[in-house]
């Protein structure tokens, strides 16, 4: 095989659930990459750190818990290597895609190359299916982030499945550029490619990025309801919760496609947005049901606030493309 892929991934797992499947797929995790980064929380079980690092794998555990800036870091210290092609994902849902849709994942760079040529960012998102497997608290709030991302790329993108693949070039521009601490790197990443050149961004529909967490918390879900209507009785709480990361990552994209890169200020409001949602909710993507749970508990009620970022965001967007 020709090894000419480097692999970035971050990994958050204090009980170890990722143990099984990593070792299914130790062999080709050794086989298919020329390299593997990895950035793991503090709180990741020792046992998985030795199983990656006894892979060969890179493994960093500085970065904390902002998510943003472990997956520049761990794209940063893929450079070092040589490579063609840098593929981002997040390391439960590789694990998941691997088990899954095996072939998908292996034949996924030559239908990126033959699909989009001169692209530099591939957003790896998902098909129809794969969506709807997600829970309808997830699918609601992404769906808005997407739209948002469509609208400043022009082109139809799902940025939020966690994974994208980019070319050394892509890479490259992306460290130097991205300033993003949380997970707003999600829209972040594709617009710094976008303003380079509007014909380096491209994005294809995979069947493994579907639900992954019933793979590892499948009692957890199974007591909230099933996949399809996990957070269901806590449905407000979600939407408000999707305010702080959902703001975060409109204003990621806002400011990369409309501002300067230094101006992190939010948007100005303004009398002629465009309205993209009267609900205002915005993505929850950290999809561990842990996490959901001990932030659900915590959420505030910044409705109003949640609809101004959306229509703000709008605005900037639109100011963004009539200045182009």
């Amino acid at each position: 095989m020709d090894r000419t892929i480097t692999l970035c991934t971050t990994v958050h797992d204090p009980d170890a659930r990722l143990i099984p499947l990593l070792l299914a797929h130790e062999t080709t995790l050794r086989g298919r990459y020329r390299s593997i980064h990895v950035s793991a929380t503090i709180a990741t079980d020792a046992a998985v750190v030795a199983r990656l690092c006894a892979l060969g794998a890179s493994v960093d555990t500085l970065a904390g818990a902002e998510i943003g800036t472990a997956r520049r870091n761990v794209v940063a210290n893929a450079l070092r290597i040589i490579s063609h092609l840098v593929l981002y994902c997040d390391f439960d849902r590789w694990l998941h895609w691997q088990s899954t849709f095996p072939d998908e994942l292996l034949e996924l760079p030559g239908q990126l190359s033959r699909r989009h040529p001169h692209a530099w960012y591939f957003s790896l998102g998902r098909t129809p299916r794969a969506f709807e497997s997600h829970p309808r608290v997830q699918r609601n709030t992404e769906n808005q982030s997407n739209l948002v991302a469509t609208i400043a790329l022009g082109t139809d993108l799902d940025v939020t499945a966690g994974a994208c693949m980019m070319t050394v070039a892509g890479a490259k521009l992306i460290v130097s550029q991205s300033i993003e601490r949380s997970n707003a790197t999600d829209g972040e990443w594709p617009v710094i490619i976008w303003r380079s050149g509007v014909n380096r961004v491209g994005g294809v529909q995979c069947d493994g990025l579907e639900f992954e967490t019933a793979s590892f918390y499948g009692k957890e879900i199974l007591d909230h309801g099933g996949p399809g209507e996990l957070g269901g009785r806590n449905l407000r709480k979600h939407r408000l919760l999707g305010t702080k990361n959902g703001s975060r990552l409109s204003h990621g994209i806002g400011n990369r496609a409309g501002r300067g890169h230094t101006d992190r200020r939010p948007p100005c409001h303004g009398t002629g947005q465009m309205r993209l949602s009267r609900r205002g909710a915005f993505p929850v993507c950290n999809r561990r049901i842990a996490t959901h749970t001990t932030l659900m508990s915590s959420a505030g009620r910044p409705e109003s606030r949640s609809r101004a970022s959306s229509n703000s965001i709008a605005a900037t967007v639109c100011a963004s493309k009539s200045a182009r």
